[in-house]
């Protein structure tokens, strides 16, 4: 079967014929009833249902056929759990099913999958999931290229579960759809772009008046996109007369080559004549013909800014070409979009508001005002995965609720997830959840396009859905609270006619939701998203003004551009000073208010109020400075903040920009991460002024963050926490080196000492781009969730090994007191499993450490300082890189780089604290870096003679007798596990090695490891490894003994030990 006969098949009204055709010429091994299985379903969805058979993949997997006729009267996209639930009550022993719903002329393809668990040799198992289904929208007038590609793609695939998984892949459609819109942005903007395996460079099509500065080319491009993205979306969105908000006519590709110059003729109308303007106060041809049926909009997203020179002078100098625009829509068109929102259980293969944030997200990665590299470079940012930004919002907003209602966790996980499954509450339990929820104050201190806070503001909805689903606890808190009886009525009466969503969702983002961002461009998007999902919950109707859509909100008290790290200077007291911003802030505070709802003139004589005050704030402050011939950085820093305007505070201040002083309840988000002014290597590194640097280094403020070179992660936590009201809730997602590096020991320290710390969720994978979280970029990541407070209670330590949380993973829980035993300087969180938590706890409770006998150093020799020494002369003095280390003797060949050697006498001379005797002394070298998913990550060696290279670390001992039993400890298998479960990057750093656990035993123990090791040298060096690797598991068995490691220890350590020897030979020779 070929595209064009699926595409015959899928873009008509449902016939199961010819569906039962396509499935049996996809799946051979179908086993379809040839009379369907009636489904005794008694829902007021539900016309008919059948169960049409099912078939086994190749793989022997066993996928259920499903029919369900719909009700013409039934909103599909409104009822999405009710569907999804149709089902379970008939699904048998399957893997997943294949299940229609038709509706008239329009039917939906389903997958869903997860319905039941196997186990790793096929077999059923008990295990509680929530099915996942992944849709199709299919039929007349839909656009079913994506699904047809699919199809065949299954057509010829192995017709695997996972080659069924695959063609229902969110991911594929947000890659492809990204891909395409990333190359018209290259085209637009100028610049590289990698097309395949080539790399193609364009000329800027875009021409802008005055400039042609890069930034503000891909800013407006951006915004550009943005909109009309934005505007494709409300074309989907329709009334029940089939109308939509913004018709075809002026959005698509008909329009534009209908309409030459189509920007200037059709968009910028559109934009800032149309969508802006009130109806009645739109020019006379804006308020007829296509122009009629677009509604007011409101929220800033259409008034044009100074960079979108909307200026009828410059309709020649401003140039977005035709054929650009009609590539765009083209693509726009080949695509499904969907109005309505996914969720982790019910997700439309097609371009969703979510998936939009996603896109945008990774277009922020293309500007950049430092450098000109990427931005996602340049601030450090990435887009977080839709699942781990549910996770993170579930478990954020159920230790919130939590804290303040004290209901039991179980109920609460319950409340906040998708399963239909009922939650018992008591109406006291309610109301405590209504007024935890109505009070919350909640903000991503770098917002990006607004996946955390739309992300929990759904999830909120969610909850009121589900604890007051007719708004009636609501209503009746709102109501109480006026004294009016009049008006109490008059509310009384609007509420029954309102759209209870909208209201829910407006009123949250209104007292709930907050964004900060550096960015105004992520600023503009994160507006746009919010934008997006009050749009879905808008209801049209033709017959009201403005098409019954209520104008959207003024969000730029809700989501500012400012650096989040730098505060508000505090108020000077000078003597004589009788200034007081009390009222000014009241006056301010009420005007914020008034302005979230605000349009037309009265949104206009509101800016002007607000400026004014803030205005007479900073001349006060500045008249009263004059006296002291200085003017503060407070009056400066309030003068310059200009909240109406397309520009970035170069501070932020929750009291003075959204009126919250007693903090923030939750503080969620992915902040940025990356090297403050790095030296080398200046592409990965986040560009600051001197000035701040200065201040994040040496401010007691940020001291808890200082360690090493300075990462912008650790401020952001520690500026996250300050910024939480007393027991608030904290959850972020940041590298993982925060569990082990040595530059965020004093970050753990205080966090451990201020916080309670709930759980941390880590990711160690790097490697595999499927497997980890960013899948760019090769970083380890870990979610922290923490409650500001202080605790000594247990937190518990997750390993994931995919790119999501699996929740039947073992927790592993620990505390401070374990911490400081294993590691009492740097308080390193080890990722390890409760069994291999207690084999660390026993053998550090029968050890010291290394740095008690010994001191690591990293090589005297740096490769970058140093290399005018360097020589290819044999007769110069030798010089050891890390590359050339292995375990007990060096490697024949270099793993990477060349063999060098270095002029004595210079290096000395440079080097001038170092003996020229220094060499000739014994060390044990160490590689100074392995990868970190390597078996082997300590590989060591007794060295004379020789210089050491940066790239490894050496061990000066205190006595040197026991140079071979020390080499043979840290050589040992059960070192080299010890070390693994505490390093969280490729480096064998030096305060790592000097933590390792060693045993000081008795001479007659310490002599035969050492007679072990040198004849372990000795067969490596003759190249007899098989006799060598004896030699080594003799070692390992008497430093487990050392150790007092019983059998079911050693098993944690090296499964393997099983097949060398049982228990009982094991006991028996270790009690020789």
């Amino acid at each position: 079967m070929n595209k064009e006969q699926i595409a015959e098949i899928l873009s008509n009204p449902y016939n199961r014929d010819n569906w039962v055709d396509l499935l049996k010429k996809v799946f051979i091994k179908g086993q379809l009833k040839l009379v369907p299985q009636k489904l005794p379903i008694n829902s007021d969805y539900v016309n008919t249902a059948y169960e049409l058979g099912s078939f086994e993949t190749a793989d022997k997997r066993i996928i259920g056929v499903y029919e369900v006729n719909i009700n013409d009267n039934v909103k599909l996209e409104r009822n999405r759990v009710g569907l999804r639930n149709l089902l379970k009550p008939h699904y048998k022993q399957i893997d997943g099913a294949f299940a229609v719903y038709n509706q008239d002329s329009n039917w939906r393809f389903s997958f869903i999958s997860e319905i039941k668990k196997r186990d790793e040799h096929g077999n059923w198992i008990e295990e509680k999931t929530e099915p996942k289904r992944y849709t199709y929208v299919l039929g007349k007038g839909e656009t079913v290229r994506t699904a047809v590609d699919r199809f065949d793609e299954l057509f010829r695939s192995d017709k695997q579960l996972v080659d069924i998984k695959e063609a229902f892949s969110v991911e594929k459609v947000t890659k492809e759809f990204f891909t395409k819109i990333a190359v018209l942005f290259s085209e637009l903007t100028g610049g590289d772009r990698k097309i395949g395996s080539k790399v193609q460079s364009f000329k800027p099509l875009l021409k802008l008046p005055r400039t042609t500065d890069k930034k503000v080319l891909q800013e407006f491009s951006v915004r550009l996109i943005g909109r009309i993205v934005f505007c494709w979306f409300l074309n989907k969105k329709v009334s029940n007369n089939g109308v939509s908000l913004i018709p075809s006519e002026l959005l698509s590709r008909d329009a534009v080559v209908k309409n030459k110059n189509y920007y200037h003729n059709i968009l910028e109308q559109l934009f800032f004549e149309a969508l802006n303007t009130k109806i009645e106060e739109r020019k006379k041809e804006y308020q007829k013909e296509y122009y009629k049926d677009v509604p007011f909009l409101n929220g800033g997203l259409f008034e044009p800014n100074e960079d979108d020179f909307y200026n009828p002078s410059l309709i020649n100098s401003l140039v977005v070409p035709d054929k650009w625009l009609l590539e765009l829509f083209t693509i726009l068109e080949n695509f499904n979009f969907t109005i309505d929102e996914n969720t982790s259980l019910d997700i439309e293969l097609s371009v969703d508001p979510e998936m939009l944030g996603r896109i945008f997200e990774n277009l922020l990665a293309e500007i950049n005002p430092e450098t000109g590299e990427t931005a996602r470079k340049a601030t450090g940012s990435y887009y977080t995965p839709r699942a781990i930004v549910e996770y993170m919002v579930d478990e954020s907003l159920k230790l919130f609720l939590k804290t303040k209602t004290e209901i039991n966790e179980d109920k609460l996980s319950l409340l906040v997830s998708y399963s239909d499954e009922g939650t018992e509450l008591t109406n006291s339990e309610r109301i405590k959840i209504l007024n935890a929820i109505d009070n919350a104050k909640i903000l991503d201190p770098a917002c990006g396009s607004g996946a955390y806070p739309i992300g929990i503001l759904q999830k909120m909805l969610l909850v009121l859905q589900k604890i007051d689903p007719k708004s009636e606890l609501w209503f009746k808190k709102m109501v109480d609270s006026i004294d009016d009886q009049t008006l109490k009525e008059q509310i009384r009466q609007k509420f029954k006619n309102e759209n209870l969503n909208f209201i829910r969702k407006f009123g949250l983002i209104q007292k709930c939701v907050y964004g900060v961002d550096l960015q105004t461009i992520a600023v503009e998007l994160s507006k746009l998203r919010c934008f997006l999902t009050l749009v879905v919950d808008e209801e049209i109707d033709d017959e009201k003004y403005n098409r019954g859509i209520i104008p959207l909100p003024n969000l730029e008290f809700k989501f500012v551009a400012a650096n989040t790290l730098i505060g508000l200077e505090d108020m000077k007291q000078r003597q004589g000073s009788i200034f007081d911003e009390s009222d000014y802030l009241i006056t301010l505070e009420k005007l914020r208010d008034e302005y979230f709802a605000a349009y037309g003139k009265n949104k206009e004589f509101i800016e002007l109020a607000f400026i004014k005050t803030q205005q007479e704030i900073s001349n006060i402050l500045e008249k009263q400075e004059r006296y002291n011939k200085e003017r503060s950085k407070r009056s400066i820093q309030l003068a310059n903040w200009k909240p109406f305007s397309n520009e970035s505070a170069n501070w932020f201040d929750s009291k003075w920009m959204f009126g919250i002083s007693n903090g923030f309840d939750i503080i969620i988000g992915n902040p940025p991460y990356g090297i403050l002014n790095k030296r080398q290597n200046k592409t990965n590194s986040i560009v600051v002024s001197d000035d701040e640097l200065f201040f994040y280094k040496n401010s007691s403020y940020y001291k808890p963050a200082a360690g090493g070179m300075l990462n912008i992660f650790r401020l952001f936590i520690l500026k996250s926490i300050y910024l939480l009201s007393s027991d608030g809730v904290f959850i972020e997602i940041f590298p993982l080196a925060f569990t082990g590096d040595l530059s965020c020991a004093n970050l753990r320290e205080h966090i451990l000492e201020h916080c309670e710390i709930v759980s941390i969720e880590c990711f160690p994978e790097r490697d595999n781009p499927q497997k980890r979280i960013f899948e760019p970029v090769k970083m380890s990541v870990c979610i922290l969730n923490l409650i500001n407070r202080p605790s000594k209670k247990d937190f518990f330590i997750r390993i994931n090994n995919d790119r999501f949380v699996n929740e039947n993973y073992e927790k592993n829980f620990i505390n401070k007191d374990i911490i400081e035993l294993f590691d009492d300087k740097s308080l390193v969180f080890p990722l390890v499993t409760s069994r291999e938590k207690d084999v660390l706890i026993k053998m550090f409770k029968n050890s010291i450490k290394l740095s008690e006998i010994c001191n690591c150093s990293t090589g005297e020799v740096d490769m970058t300082f140093c290399k005018e020494f360097f020589t290819k002369n044999k007769k110069d003095a030798v010089l050891l890189k890390g590359a050339i280390i292995d375990r007990y003797l060096l490697r024949e060949k270099m793993s990477q780089g060349e063999i060098v050697y270095i002029n004595e006498k210079k290096f000395l001379e440079y080097k001038k604290n170092i003996n020229c005797n220094f060499k000739k002394n014994e060390r044990i070298v160490l590689q100074g870096i392995t990868g970190v998913n390597e078996n082997i990550r300590i590989k060591g060696m007794i060295i004379k003679d020789a210089y050491c290279a940066n790239s490894l670390n050496y061990l000066t001992l205190y006595n040197t007798e026991k140079l071979k039993y020390i080499l043979g400890i840290i050589n040992s298998k059960l070192i080299n596990f010890v070390f693994k479960k505490f390093s969280t990057n490729s480096n064998v750093n030096g305060y790592e090695v000097d933590n390792l656990p060693i045993v000081m035993s008795d001479k007659s123990d310490m002599l035969r490891i050492s007679q072990l090791v040198e004849c372990v040298i000795e067969k490596k060096a003759k190249s007899s490894n098989r006799n060598a690797e004896k030699l080594e598991e003799q070692i390992d068995f008497l430093i487990y003994k050392l150790f007092k490691l019983n059998y079911d220890d050693i098993i944690v350590v090296d499964p393997e030990i099983q097949k060398k020897i049982n228990r009982r030979d094991f006991e028996y020779v270790n009690n020789i």
